[in-house]
């Protein structure tokens, strides 16, 4: 009797830890599955015709929106995704109807690169260059920004 019993804890502790196993491997499994699905944008510099400091695309994000903490959303967001967010805070108007983003160092691949982590078509960058550009790119959040990365569920 005392056989039987010693065997079913010995099954019953087989069984729980296949059981921890097939869990960890499913979330390791999602974890693979959702990282090449939604592969992260590459936060380095290809070029640096600005010749600003650092590797990393530097980014300004300016809310033109009117709604309150959106610039805060969309700093948060790019940082865990790797690029250096150095400025945030308002645009100078409040009803900008779709984001885009100016290009002021003429860098279209780093420009390309913060649209693509962010959600926007290539078409919404503009050329803003100016030898005085203190970043790479300004990313101007308008009323649209419900559409973007950032704000998605």
């Amino acid at each position: 009797m005392n056989a039987d019993r010693s065997r079913g804890v010995g099954g019953l502790a087989s069984s729980l830890s296949l059981l921890a196993a097939l869990v960890l491997l499913a979330i390791l499994a999602y974890a693979v599955i959702v990282r090449f699905a939604t592969p992260r944008v590459d936060p380095l510099r290809e070029s640096n015709p600005g010749r600003l400091q650092g590797a990393l695309i530097q980014v300004e994000v300016l809310n033109g929106s009117g709604v309150d903490q959106l610039a805060a959303v969309a700093r948060t967001y790019l940082r865990e995704r790797g690029f250096d967010v150095v400025a945030v805070g308002n645009f100078d108007r409040s009803d900008v109807e779709y984001s885009f983003i100016l290009d002021h160092v003429g860098d279209r691949p780093a420009a390309e690169k913060v649209a693509a982590a962010i959600g926007l078509s290539t078409d919404q960058i503009e050329d803003a260059s100016s030898p005085d550009a203190l970043h790479d790119v300004t990313l101007i959040l308008g009323m649209d920004f419900e559409t973007l990365k950032p704000y998605q569920p």
